[in-house]
């Protein structure tokens, strides 16, 4: 991976580190409920915190095996996420 430069923004002070397989089950097998969740979801969808914290459970299709991907959580969480993360 090559990182390139981009005018305007804050530059990377290295390289983004990536995860092996084993490694990425190292740390899920070290997680609880409910941060386990949220680090398979960004494992696997490449998703910003944001944007998992924004999800829903309608925003699962899991017939067409689909996720949409229709907010994120800027300040306040969604009440989705809120009565979720409650119980």
């Amino acid at each position: 991976m090559d990182l390139v430069e981009v005018k305007g923004i804050s530059k990377r002070k290295k390289r983004p580190r990536i995860l092996q397989v084993k490694d990425a089950w190292q740390i899920l097998d070290e997680m609880i409920h409910p941060y386990r969740t949220i680090v398979l979801i960004a494992l696997c969808f490449g998703l910003r915190i944001s944007e998992i914290l924004g999800l829903c459970w309608t925003d699962f299709d899991f017939k067409r095996s689909v996720v949409l991907i229709q907010r994120s959580a800027v300040g306040k969480l969604p009440l989705c996420l809120t009565a979720a993360l409650a119980a």
